[in-house]
């Protein structure tokens, strides 16, 4: 029998090198990037949001909602386990500052200390199971309604003020909406397949935005901003109908949610929430 000839030492030691690389490499994507906090609070965190006066509130895992007033202090707490798993906290005003829990249809309005000032369910035989839901910036409520395809504004009283035509006639499409804002009397509704739907704040359809995997957006400035599903940020420019990375943002794996704001890239994780100093991130 011819027997198989032995690796020599140095045919050997090559391929434990490329072994080494090729099992390395799939971990290098999930190494997070070794840049020290400016700021970092400690917290079980599920989701946070940061309002346009600075301040930080964290949705824990226990359903709770915590407000930071500066970034060390906590400064008042909200829950209502009764309701179960809020799915939004709108702080686009810091005075009234809207908590939707989808599963019982119910929002609960809170004053800057987090103590409740109303409570709403949307009973109207018209809009039934809402997932996505707003603030309006006249205090009344966005809503989109799935069964109808339609965006619809109400008042708190569940009024209909105002509905958009049916936007799957409209875009001829299935449309999936899992995300509303209004900023600047426009209203944004976040399509993770189709982009950004623009309205103006008559529920009339504008234009849209065809970038596909938006994970999470932000009007600031003026300007739209987003995060895809892959952690990258881009800043959109609307004049040449294209987007442009930001390259000296970091990618976090681990990351929950990032937001930017004026002066911090701000990234949620499990364990908590890390402020990062653009000024530092630029210079790197």
């Amino acid at each position: 029998m011819k027997q198989g000839k032995l690796l020599t030492p140095k045919i050997f030691f090559l391929l434990l090198i490329f072994l080494a690389c090729k099992t390395s490499l799939p971990l290098q994507s999930q190494i997070e990037p070794s840049i020290e906090a400016d700021h970092f609070i400690k917290a079980d965190v599920k989701n946070f949001y940061y309002d346009k006066l600075n301040q930080l509130y964290i949705l824990t895992q226990r359903n709770e909602i915590i407000k930071y007033g500066n970034l060390n202090n906590q400064s008042f707490r909200f829950s209502d386990y009764d309701l179960g798993e809020p799915n939004l906290v709108d702080v686009s005003n810091p005075l009234k500052i809207l908590v939707y829990y989808p599963d019982f249809q119910t929002i609960i309005f809170l004053d800057n200390t987090l103590s409740p000032i109303q409570r709403i369910i949307l009973n109207n035989i018209d809009y039934q199971d809402i997932r996505s839901i707003a603030l309006a910036n006249d205090n009344n409520i966005w809503i989109y309604d799935e069964v109808n395809s339609r965006l619809k504004k109400i008042t708190t009283s569940n009024d209909l003020i105002l509905d958009s035509d049916p936007l799957h006639l409209l875009l001829d499409k299935e449309i999936f909406i899992n995300e509303i804002i209004e900023r600047n009397n426009e209203v944004y509704l976040k399509d993770p397949i189709n982009g950004l739907l623009i309205f103006d704040n008559y529920a009339n359809y504008k234009k849209s935005v065809g970038i596909e995997g938006i994970k999470h957006f932000q009007i600031l400035n003026n300007e739209l901003y987003y995060q895809k599903n892959d952690r990258s940020y881009y800043k959109y420019i609307p004049l040449d109908f294209k987007e442009e990375a930001i390259s000296y943002l970091p990618k976090f794996e681990k990351s929950i949610k990032t937001i930017l704001s004026e002066k911090y890239f701000i990234v949620g994780k499990k364990e908590g929430i890390y402020f990062y100093d653009f000024t530092s991130l630029k210079g790197k």
